[in-house]
């Protein structure tokens, strides 16, 4: 093995019990209400990961690379399902089945001195291939969800960050980037709502225009003054119009200030 190189793996098991207010508490907001779901059963899983961490020292740069494979599995898997019965409209948690999460991870993260100027670098990408085991069986699955594609709900594949931070005598200054790709399924109801099957609210047409995913692009200056740290923000400088769940638009372009204090 190379200097600094370590390696890890992992297994566990676990479940979770469906809570009280899944099981028996009935809400309303709007047209729409929140079932309960007293014969909801408890979700069962497993995991693991092994990965592999490498130092590296290339010209100036001192840091780390980090490469990981995950899978999880889990059995009788709880998701908030859309119901429409004569009786009632609204969404319910309910056992969808099956599923499984898979995928890798790469990293970095170090410094280097550039002209003279510490600078902390952090980047990594994730992807993840989100299924329903038993899709081709479950016409209650294939039905729910928005696409004809067989990847669990409200996930991304892709997730990209990069984090650079640059610090001069008192000051530090400091840049992120996150990049997403689009979220190919979500709840089949909210594109096309029964029981007349249209797109009533607009929010099909909407994700059909922004299939693109989003990009975040995040700014920092803050300056050290004795025990205090003032941090100046700058959230979205591109003003990125973004959804992580349907017809909720994310925060715009906001600029925000921040003190903090260290106590001795």
């Amino acid at each position: 093995m190379y200097e600094y190189t370590s390696v890890r793996a992992s297994f566990g098991q676990g479940y979770r019990y469906p809570t009280l207010t899944e099981r028996f508490v009935t809400t309303t907001f709007g047209d729409f209400s929140i079932f309960a779901n007293p014969s909801l059963k408890p979700e069962y899983g497993w995991s693991s990961e092994l990965g592999l961490k490498q130092g590296l020292k290339i010209g100036g740069f001192e840091g780390f690379i980090d490469a990981a494979a995950f899978i999880s599995e889990y059995e009788d898997m709880i998701e908030f399902t859309f119901v429409f019965e004569p009786t009632r409209i609204g969404f319910q948690p309910q056992n969808v089945g099956n599923t499984r999460i898979a995928g890798y991870e790469l990293g970095i993260m170090g410094k280097q001195n550039i002209f003279g100027v510490p600078v902390n670098i952090f980047g990594g990408y994730t992807y993840i291939n989100p299924i329903y085991k038993n899709y081709g069986s479950s016409a209650q699955v294939r039905n729910s969800v928005s696409e004809p594609i067989n990847i669990l709900k409200y996930r991304s594949k892709h997730q990209f960050k990069m984090d650079v931070e640059a610090k001069i005598w008192k000051f530090k200054c400091g840049i992120s980037l996150q990049k997403v790709s689009h979220v190919i399924n979500v709840d089949r109801a909210f594109e096309s709502v029964p029981p007349v099957s249209v797109d009533l609210f607009g929010i099909g047409i909407y994700r059909d225009v922004n299939n693109k995913g989003y990009n975040l692009l995040d700014s920092r200056l803050g300056f050290e003054w004795g025990d205090f740290v003032i941090t100046g923000l700058v959230n979205n400088i591109l003003n990125s119009e973004y959804t992580n769940r349907p017809a909720l638009i994310e925060a715009p372009r906001n600029v925000a200030l921040r003190i903090d204090y260290k106590l001795n």
